[in-house]
């Protein structure tokens, strides 16, 4: 049977074959069909999920950046003087006169925050002989809710925590431990907590809101910090998985779309009204199934008339293609003229013909590319520089000088190679800070010939920290600095000192020099106009730009000036596993 059919399908006229192959594909489009058109849904979808998703990301950055300045604020709050002396009185001077004056003082100072800090509805300071609030939620909020909070704030040792109170209404709050600041234990004084005022947050996030009907819902921990007044499912944990969502909801579509607060991984929902989108919607795949079904039935009706017609042209396609294949540099011509035809017959052989001329282009062009390429290749080859051929030539001019017993002159020759081996060095970006000291010595010594004993070079530094890693090229620069504005400058002696030193978490690296000054306020200026920056000045930004990037924005270089000297600082972190 198989054999059959295909020996008839082998046999079969072309005009056959066509009108077979066009009820194969009637079938295929109609079965694919309801793909399309769900692809489609889905298109619209995703265009509307990538047209708002900037939008909910702008705003659950602004929640976190609102979160941030609170965490800001009750920092500021907590180390307060007054605040600090008042929580202090309390617990070590519990006289009724001073315990009154400390109320007073703690509540005056914390209804001050609370019209400061935006999005508070109230503050809470919490201690164990004592609650003062900023206003009147004490009334709704218990002691074994407060201990819950006091427990929780103490295990986090000081570090702000955002909290949902389950049993007030899912009452957000900020809080925190205080500790004392003045002395060294920092013994714990008492308990901060921060009501925010969720709705006011929300809405001033949301402020720049270009879509209408749109419902916002913020959650921790599955547990609904906010929700707003329209009608939205109250558990919607389960039914929202993906980062967008068209659910049905009483009658209504809503389009839901979740993003992540930055830095505090709660969820921020938006839902906005999809009725008219998922009508629109609806009535195009409606249009779309019509306008497919007016397509399949002009297809097969005009597939009998057009199959007589198309074989002849088929073969004489067929046989161009053969006649390119077998000789590309030639375009084959028929004796039929297919630029006038309009029809798909005409289309294919223009294309084909274009696409013919296209690919001699292509294969032109993309030879002619590879030949510049190959050329450019061998001239960047041929200006290559090898370093190995200047540190040969330098040790010869050293040998030549230690044989004509030229002593200085080796000394600065050998001071250079060892200065510009170390300089073009690209194997590590990090080396110990003797190897740093050690290029350092080699400039000097060539300045010194130089400047002769205008120049005085001191260097203090705690053994123990040679060892340690830094970024290459570091210090040198500084010094390079000190004596470029001090003895290029001017024709008095300078002093330029380098030392090194320690504390229990930091590492410091002073590069002091007399007869220069750095400008007021010099970095800050050059961070604030880079393009601006010649010469040193992109010295400076790149030595502190490379020290964060190592190790942290909290590090990097400070320059000052000190008792008519200028100062250039490195701080780095002290890392005793280093030492070890």
């Amino acid at each position: 049977m198989y054999k059959k059919l295909h020996n008839w399908l082998i046999d079969t006229s072309l005009k056959t074959k066509l009108l077979l192959f066009n009820c194969l594909i009637t079938l295929f489009i109609g079965i694919s069909s309801f793909l399309a058109v769900n692809i489609f849904m889905k298109y619209n979808e995703e265009l509307l999920y990538n047209t708002t998703a900037s939008v909910l990301t702008f705003f659950s950055s602004e929640i976190g950046n609102s979160f941030d300045s609170m965490t800001t604020s009750s920092s500021v709050l907590i180390a307060d003087n007054t605040i600090q002396g008042s929580l202090y009185d309390l617990k070590y001077s519990p006289s009724s006169l001073k315990t009154a004056v400390s109320y007073r003082s703690l509540y005056n100072s914390i209804l001050s925050y609370s019209y400061t800090i935006p999005h508070v509805e109230s503050i809470c300071l919490y201690t164990p002989t004592s609650t003062i609030w900023s206003n009147n939620h004490q009334s709704s909020l218990s002691v074994s809710q407060l201990e819950y909070i006091k427990e929780y704030t103490d295990e986090q040792k000081g570090s702000p925590c955002f909290l949902v109170l389950d049993k007030y209404n899912n009452q957000l709050v900020l809080a925190r431990q205080i500790r004392r600041i003045a002395g060294t234990n920092l013994e714990p004084l008492g308990t901060l907590v921060i009501f925010i005022n969720t709705e006011s947050l929300i809405k001033a996030s949301t402020t720049h809101n270009t879509f209408d009907d749109c419902s916002y819902i913020l959650s921790a921990d599955a547990k609904t910090v906010y929700r707003s007044d329209a009608p939205t499912p109250e558990n919607t944990f389960d039914i929202l998985n993906d980062s967008y969502k068209v659910i049905p909801f009483k009658g209504h579509y809503y389009f839901v779309l979740k993003s992540m607060i930055p830095g505090y991984g709660w969820e921020f929902e938006c839902w906005m009204n999809y009725d008219k989108t998922h009508g629109s919607i609806l009535m195009g795949h409606m249009l779309f199934l019509l306008a497919l079904a007016c397509c399949i039935i002009l297809s097969l009706l005009a597939s009998g008339v057009l199959s007589q017609n198309i074989s002849k042209h088929i073969f004489a396609l067929v046989k161009k293609m053969k006649t390119f294949d077998s000789e590309s540099d030639v375009i084959p011509q028929t004796n039929y003229d297919y630029s006038t035809r309009k029809d798909e017959i005409g289309i294919v052989h223009r294309n084909f013909d274009a696409m013919a001329r296209e690919q001699q282009r292509l294969i032109r062009d993309n030879y002619q590319a590879e030949m510049l390429m190959k050329n450019a290749q061998l001239k960047a080859l041929e200006q290559q520089i090898n370093p190995h051929f200047l540190y040969n030539t330098l040790e010869s001019i050293n040998w030549l000088a230690k044989s004509k017993h030229e002593t200085e002159i080796s000394k600065i020759v050998e001071s250079l190679g060892n200065l510009l081996h170390a300089t073009l060095d690209s194997r590590s970006r990090m080396i110990p800070l003797e190897h740093e000291l050690e290029l350092i010595h080699n400039y000097i010594t060539i300045q010194e010939f130089r400047f002769g004993d205008r120049l005085k070079f001191h260097l203090s530094i705690e053994q123990e920290l040679s060892h340690i890693p830094i970024p290459k090229l570091s210090i040198q620069p500084l010094v390079e600095n000190a004596i470029k504005y001090a003895l290029e400058e001017i024709a008095d002696e300078c002093n330029i000192y380098i030392t090194i030193l320690h504390t229990e978490q930091l590492i410091y690296i002073y590069v002091k020099n007399d007869g220069s000054q750095f400008e007021l306020g010099l970095l800050e200026k050059l961070r604030a106009n880079p393009k601006n920056s010649r010469g040193f000045g992109i010295g400076l930004i790149n030595i502190d730009t490379r020290i964060k990037l190592t190790y942290g924005e909290n590090y990097g270089l400070d320059v000052y000036n000190e008792n008519n000297k200028a100062v250039a600082r490195i701080s780095i972190p002290f890392i005793q596993d280093e030492m070890n």
